[in-house]
């Protein structure tokens, strides 16, 4: 990021205080906020303002998303005469997150990161360039996990659907059920999908599925729409028809990873918007590396 939007910021708090007197926080943080949402941008992050913290009901002036709708970190602002150390640990005593947390005058800003406290100058801009890099390029557990996870998927899933392909030629000499099953959906998606839907087609619309069941089941916490979807109802159907006891868990095992990371990332997201919006860029992620790994 460049120093000269710093400096721009620093002429927007001059032009502030020279026509209207003040350095209260609400005449100021929108300064500030600008300035913050600069920085995130370089990482396609977004600041939000007003956000309220999960379990403790408080709203910090902003929170930085990631694109998968991750909290990166929060931005509280303060009036230019508040004692900002005090100010700090009120809120760190009403259980403000301390993982990466800014809290600013327009003086001095304090940054903590994993409980360690660093202390800067506003008035310095390589200081504060630097601490705002620091804050932005901070990365939650949750995120680094789920990296690590989808490097791993990618390297596994070609020999987890080369299992449930040999599976399912299996299934079409042994299990009558299943090939009953399999005719009816077969019929299903020439009406419901296209009339010129392959066999081969809609078993990989079930090894996707079978893929991809438990990402839903991670993010929205249950099973009511997937289950009342016809499509994906009748899908349940045929794995059912091969997948008993504990098979499914020791054949998805080596995916095992990938899908606890995307749980854990989940338990974050308060709204329903927030899951739609993360379970549509997960999949956007799973789709991209499936089709990678087993087409190219």
């Amino acid at each position: 990021m460049s120093i000269a939007r710093i400096y721009q910021y620093y002429r927007e708090l001059e032009e502030i205080e020279t026509y209207s007197g003040q350095t209260k926080e609400l005449s100021i943080k929108r300064c500030f906020a600008n300035l913050l949402n600069e920085y995130a941008k370089t990482k396609k992050y977004n600041l939000v303002e007003e956000v309220t913290i999960i379990g403790i009901n408080k709203k910090p002036d902003g929170c930085i998303f990631s694109p998968e709708k991750a909290r990166m970190g929060y931005w509280e602002a303060k009036d230019a005469k508040d004692n900002l150390e005090k100010e700090l640990q009120n809120k760190i005593n009403i259980g403000y997150p301390t993982f990466n947390l800014i809290i600013e005058n327009s003086e001095t800003l304090y940054l903590i990161q994993d409980n360690q406290t660093q202390k800067i100058d506003m008035k310095n801009a390589k200081e504060l360039d630097k601490i705002l890099i620091q804050f932005i390029n901070y990365e939650i557990a949750e995120v680094k996990n789920f990296k690590e996870a989808l490097a791993q998927f990618i390297i596994e899933v070609p020999k987890v659907v080369k299992i449930l392909e040999k599976m399912i030629v299996e299934q079409l000499t042994t299990n009558t059920e299943f090939q009953s099953k399999r005719k009816d959906f077969f019929t299903l998606c020439q009406i419901a999908i296209n009339p010129k839907i392959s066999y081969h087609n809609i078993d990989e619309m079930l090894i996707q599925h079978i893929l991809t069941e438990e990402i839903f089941l991670s993010v929205m916490g249950n099973a009511i729409f997937h289950e009342e979807n016809n499509i994906s109802k009748t899908l349940i159907s045929i794995e059912k028809t091969f997948f008993v006891k504990d098979t499914k868990r020791e054949t998805l095992n080596s995916l095992k990873n990938y899908y606890t990371s995307i749980k854990s990332w989940a338990t974050s997201l308060i709204t329903y918007q927030e899951k739609q919006d993360f379970l549509k860029l997960i999949y956007e992620s799973f789709y991209k590396a499936y089709f990678i790994t087993i087409h190219f």
